[in-house]
């Protein structure tokens, strides 16, 4: 892959996917990303199986459009065992201030919170954040699940942030709880994260 240049405004980002992550783009090439990584899921599953899977990957699709999300990354086959019920998603975020924010008090801000920290991302300060949500059969959700977001600003653009949000199941008992590794390589994948630019004159 070839290195982004070092200056000039940011125009978007690369990352280094884990072997059998999948990238579903969300502004276009939808619906055939969505297709490639069905029948990759679901090669060999029962019909049923098959459809059921398409609903939930449907579903996150549309709710990852509706949150501002520019990608979609999932897993389709690990070297650490069977896919997970798990994904993250990129996203921008315009606050559409009159006056251009500090990211750096921004940052702090978030920072303030005990459940935040301040990391490095591609040279710059960005937030994490780390939470549980409960299990939510309602909406279909019968155990809690683990979420994890970083927000970075982006380079030279004061109103534009981008937001990367991680989600997995969570294990009801702690001593047998695979999100733990799951976020410990989200960690790692957010670790590749570079802004590619415009060349510098």
């Amino acid at each position: 892959m070839t290195e982004p240049a070092t200056g000039g405004a940011a125009i978007g980002y690369r990352i280094v996917l884990p072997p059998g992550w999948a990238r579903i783009p969300l502004r276009s090439g939808t619906d055939a990303a969505v297709a490639a990584v069905l029948g990759a899921i679901s090669a060999g599953l029962p019909a049923e199986a098959t459809e059921q899977i398409g609903a939930e990957l449907r579903r996150a699709v549309t709710a990852a459009t509706n949150s501002n999300g520019i990608d979609l990354y999932l897993p389709v086959t690990t070297p650490l065992g069977p896919v997970i019920a798990g994904s993250f998603v990129v996203a921008q975020v315009a606050f559409g201030a009159t006056e251009p924010l500090d990211p750096a008090l921004l940052l702090a801000g978030l920072a303030a919170d005990p459940g935040v920290q301040r990391v490095i991302v591609d040279g710059t300060f960005c937030s994490r954040a780390e939470s549980t949500a409960p299990a939510d059969p309602a909406r279909g959700g019968a155990m809690p699940s683990r979420r994890v977001d970083y927000v970075l600003p982006v380079p030279d653009d004061p109103d534009r942030w981008v937001v990367v949000t991680f989600s997995a199941l969570r294990a009801h008992d702690p001593t047998d709880d695979p999100s733990t590794v799951w976020v410990e390589l989200f960690d790692a994948i957010m670790g590749t994260f570079r802004w590619t630019r415009t060349t510098k004159l």
